[in-house]
């Protein structure tokens, strides 16, 4: 127990390190989105984020890669990565590197080639938002409890009720999924990753956003903030040249 109330609340070194791993998570992403094309395989995705952590001086990837095109977004857990995408398909990653034995947790969601279809864009924007409005109420004081219920009310509003799943995210530190007591309030140097998720089975659509948090005395740090969530900035990575060109 004293351990792990050390572990659930941060010191200034160890927000240095998440910091630091937060960065290089955001950058390896960013690197993602610049590679994926259509005929490529999702472990190639994977080889230039690794690139990027590896080059960054991460001490190599925190869990295995999901690197889920498609139907493959269905297996929460999938990490078999030798998928071919296709065009019109969403691609997820959920990867995060391991710095000085910390990590962050980030998941982005873009399309395989150009944009979102109407459809998968619903569905996006109402995952964007929740993760938005979340992190924005985040805060000492806090609770998961607030967290889930911010997150079901926009569910609601975008008509999608159905497929709300309570779970809003983790505590993360030393472990991808850390220590802590899900039932207390939030205090300063807690690090929480926020992460919405909506699937619809019948379409085929999985959409996920995860981000990792550090509560402060006055709200909250985005630690892998400088990865893109909106579409026009993920399009727009998606045209650049990526490490594999």
């Amino acid at each position: 127990p004293i351990l792990d109330e050390m572990r659930w609340v941060k010191d200034e070194k160890e927000i240095a390190v998440l910091r630091i791993c937060g960065e290089l998570a955001a950058r390896g992403f960013d690197e993602a989105m610049r590679v994926t094309r259509p005929g490529m395989y999702e472990y190639q995705v994977v080889a230039a984020t690794d690139y990027v952590y590896c080059n960054g001086g991460a001490f190599g990837p925190a869990y295995f890669a999901i690197a889920a095109a498609g139907l493959n977004g269905l297996n929460w857990h999938y990490n078999t990565n030798n998928h071919k995408l296709k065009k019109g398909e969403l691609f997820y990653m959920d990867y995060a590197p391991e710095v000085h034995y910390y990590t962050t947790d980030s998941t982005r969601t873009w399309p395989t080639e150009g944009e979102f279809t109407p459809t998968q864009l619903k569905y996006y924007n109402c995952v964007k938002e929740v993760s938005e409005k979340v992190i924005a109420a985040m805060k000492p004081g806090i609770t998961v409890n607030d967290m889930t219920e911010i997150a079901r009310q926009v569910f609601i509003k975008h008509g999608f009720e159905k497929l709300y799943r309570k779970g809003i995210g983790h505590f993360v530190g030393m472990s991808v999924h850390d220590v802590g007591d899900y039932s207390k309030a939030f205090v300063p140097g807690v690090v929480f990753n926020v992460e919405p998720i909506i699937e619809d089975k019948e379409l085929g659509i999985h959409v996920r956003i995860e981000d990792t948090i550090l509560i402060t005395a006055t709200g909250s740090e985005n630690l892998t903030k400088s990865t893109p969530t909106e579409p026009a900035a993920i399009y727009k990575l998606m045209k650049e040249k990526g490490v594999t060109e």
